[in-house]
């Protein structure tokens, strides 16, 4: 289905979007919506589970995951189609985020702020990998899996992840690990709270 560098893509079954309701014969497109995904050459079933509320109506544009039965490999910035399965009919489309670590938050203020900064990330490679590292919470990540996670070469993640800790946005850890500034932050509070605590005591 898809061409691309050994390791930086995998098949995946639960993706964030941005979603754009086309539907002229019904008043809204419902949370949970069954639909077909058509992106690419794939074509999977799936519920499109909306972000930013119950429903989305005609000409709206919001936030949303796609949750597909079967995995598909596509590219963050791909376009695709939603589609009824019966009777056949167009009922939005818009583009793909990338793959969803997992099922997000609805009506969220933070969820949408999330995925605001990866749809920047699409356009600015730092902005990506910020997002990346964002993610990645006080586990950290790798320079090889941040460039998995924003698609780009390990070398580009390499020099960006070096300038972010240049400027102090991230955290460079023994082993090759980095924390995104604000994870950092709240693990060194954590220690030095765990600490004042074995003193006290």
């Amino acid at each position: 289905d898809v061409l691309a560098e050994p390791g930086l893509f995998r098949p995946a079954a639960l993706w964030d979007c941005r979603f754009r309701c086309t539907a002229d014969d019904r008043r809204s497109v419902p949370h949970r919506l069954e639909v077909i995904l058509l992106t690419g050459t794939a074509e999977a079933v799936g519920r499109l589970l909306l972000l930013e509320g119950d429903e989305a109506a005609p000409g709206e544009e919001v936030f949303a995951q796609v949750r597909l039965e079967e995995p598909v490999v596509a590219a963050p910035w791909d376009r695709f189609i939603l589609r009824l399965p019966s009777p056949p009919s167009t009922v939005g489309g818009g583009v793909l985020l990338g793959e969803a670590p997992h099922r997000r938050h609805r009506r969220r203020a933070a969820t949408v702020e999330a995925l605001r900064e990866r749809e920047a990330g699409l356009l600015d490679a730092a902005a990506g990998v910020k997002a990346a590292l964002r993610a990645a919470g006080a586990s950290g990540a790798d320079a090889a899996a941040v460039a998995a996670a924003v698609k780009r070469r390990p070398a580009e993640a390499k020099e960006i992840l070096a300038r972010l800790v240049a400027s102090g946005e991230a955290a460079a850890l023994p082993g090759g690990l980095h924390l995104h500034a604000s994870a950092w932050e709240e693990a060194r509070r954590a220690v030095l709270g765990a600490l004042e605590a074995f003193h006290a005591a």
